[in-house]
């Protein structure tokens, strides 16, 4: 198999320094009795050298960024400063529906005057329940979604009378063939889609939301897009396939544009010609509705989405040049699967699948090396009954299809690391994966 350097090293200018790359040769040589150099107290990942402390990439959200690095960023700050000193009584000279609004016209191209738009601040899971509520009935209870995830056996498993219309889809063609097979069959209300789909990062084209849009016209299903990935694509891509869209509730929120997984803003369109009752907005005081608006706009007006992506951007580049690196006399056993730079969650794909391979590389890893990473098993199968089914040597089909599947991948988000340690992580991913095999 062959790789592509150049792709894995672009926006990590940081790596082509001689004098880094020595020190990072260094602190692995060290490794793993090197003591504890943190930064200093306020900065904890701000060290290479903190290597006692274990690799983190189970998050899909940063929290220490810094905001208010210039004259535009610090006004920012002073006027949020201000609002939360006056708590319930603030208010704002912006609305969450028109910083929503606002981008939503700066870089998308739907017809705003065709949807209704309500935005809310409890996530878009608490966004998507609040449809399906309105969706789901005792006649059409099912929701179909586009990837094995436990997330939506959670979301669907917390509206009335909704009930998983269970299928295995690892493609984005896979996907629209079984939909419109199920369709037919199955009493569906609504199916979820995700672009890209989370976590296995496949994509649809216009031609596929063409045709699940007909299917869903012909049996009166609606489709719901989570559109959590958009945001962090370069500025002037922001796409998600719901733009091929026309009957399709749209949902977006703000967490993994801004890594704030507390800032939930979320905003739902929903076409007009649906007669959908939009979400009631959440009772909330006017202080806290015009907080997160501010803090919205602050982040949206000073480009701290673009710091975010170049972050996310530089770290998975050098998890993946430390990969490739670790392969110095043998070829590496399987391919990464990236939507896009910025995209929070990669999953490397093993070419030949030893059922017991996943698991011993990610409990090795956070034996040996502190480094934290989830198997596709964990991702796809979490929901208790499911384990439970397979404890119990009750396995359906289905289960048997998703075990064999999330044995074949590992999952990695490299945003609660710098770029140096995702650097050595990656490197040593490489190394356990060549002594594993070599068994």
């Amino acid at each position: 198999m062959t790789t592509d350097k150049t792709e894995v090293i672009v926006g990590v200018d940081s790596l082509s320094n001689p004098e880094l790359l020595a020190k990072i040769q260094e602190a692995m040589q060290n490794m793993p009795n090197q003591p504890n150099h943190t930064a200093g107290e306020h900065l904890p990942y701000g060290s290479l050298f903190g290597l006692d402390r274990g690799f983190n990439f189970l998050d899909a959200n940063i929290g220490f960024l810094d905001f208010g690095t210039n004259d535009t960023e610090l006004e920012a700050v002073q006027k949020l400063a201000a609002m939360t000193r006056k708590g319930c009584n603030a208010k704002s000279d912006i609305s969450l529906e028109e910083i929503a609004s606002q981008i939503l016209k700066d870089e998308t191209q739907f017809d705003l005057s065709k949807y209704n738009l309500s935005v809310s601040t409890t996530g878009a899971r608490g966004a998507i329940i609040s449809v399906l509520n309105q969706i789901v009935t005792p006649q059409k209870p099912c929701v179909m979604y586009a990837s094995p995830n436990w997330v939506f056996d959670a979301v669907v498993g917390s509206v009335k009378n909704a009930r998983i219309a269970e299928t295995f889809i690892p493609t984005a063609e896979n996907f629209v063939d079984t939909f419109e097979f199920v369709s037919s069959k199955v009493p569906l209300g609504a199916v979820i889609l995700v672009d890209p789909a989370n976590p296995l990062g496949y994509r649809f084209t216009k031609e596929q939301i063409e045709r699940i849009e007909r299917t869903s016209q012909k049996y009166g299903i609606v489709p719901i897009f989570d559109d959590v990935f958009r945001g962090l694509q370069a500025k002037g891509e922001r796409h998600s396939s719901s733009e091929y869209s026309h009957c399709s509730v749209i949902v977006e929120t703000t967490s993994k544009r801004f890594g704030a997984r507390g800032l939930g803003v979320t905003w739902t369109l929903t076409p007009k010609e649906l007669n959908l009752t939009p979400s009631v907005k959440e009772e909330s005081c006017t202080g806290c509705s015009s907080l997160a608006a501010v803090v919205t706009q602050a982040l949206y007006e000073t480009g701290y989405g673009e710091r975010i992506q170049s972050f996310l951007t530089a770290n998975a580049a050098a998890f993946k040049q430390g990969f490739y690196d670790s392969f110095q006399e043998t070829q590496p056993i399987g391919r990464f699967v990236h939507a896009f730079p910025a995209m929070p969650i990669m999953t490397y794909h093993f070419e030949e699948v030893d059922e017991e391979l996943t698991a011993s590389l990610v409990n090795d890893l956070e034996t040996a090396r502190g480094i934290k990473l989830t198997s596709g098993f964990e991702w796809i199968c979490q929901v208790e009954t499911k384990e439970k089914a397979i404890r119990d040597g009750k396995i359906t089909q289905l289960i048997q299809m998703e075990g064999a599947f999330a044995s074949s991948y590992i999952r990695i988000c490299p945003t609660k690391e710098t770029p140096e340690r995702c650097y050595i992580a990656g490197y040593h991913l490489g190394t356990k994966m060549q002594e594993l095999v070599k068994k």
